[in-house]
C-alpha cells in the first residue's frame, strides 16, 4: 500500500510539474499573440501613413508641374506684351 502511495505521489508530482510548464506556456502563446496583433496594428498604421505621405507626394509633384507650366504661360505673355510693345511703338514711328 505505501509503495502504491509513492507511486501516486511521484505520478501527482509529475502531473503537477507538467501543468505548471504547460501554463506557462500558454501565458507565452497568449502574450506572443497580444505582440503578433500589436505588430500586425503598427504595420497597418504604417501602411496608411504611407499612403497618406504618397498620395502627398503625388499632390506637390502635380502642384510642381501646374507652377511650371503657369511660369511658361507668365513667360510667353511678357513676351508676347513686350512685342506688341514694341511693334504698336513701330507703328507710331518712334523707331
Amino acid at each position: 500500500m505505501a509503495e502504491v502511495a509513492s507511486l501516486l505521489t511521484t505520478k501527482r508530482a509529475d502531473a503537477a510539474a507538467e501543468l505548471a510548464a504547460k501554463e506557462a506556456e500558454y501565458k507565452i502563446v497568449q502574450e506572443e499573440q497580444r505582440q503578433k496583433e500589436k505588430i500586425k496594428a503598427l504595420e497597418e498604421e504604417h501602411k496608411k501613413q504611407m499612403a497618406i505621405q504618397t498620395s502627398e507626394l503625388e499632390r506637390l509633384r502635380a502642384e510642381k508641374d501646374v507652377e511650371a507650366a503657369r511660369a511658361r504661360l507668365e513667360a510667353y505673355n511678357n513676351e508676347l506684351l513686350q512685342l506688341g510693345d514694341a511693334s504698336h511703338t513701330c507703328t507710331n514711328g518712334s523707331l
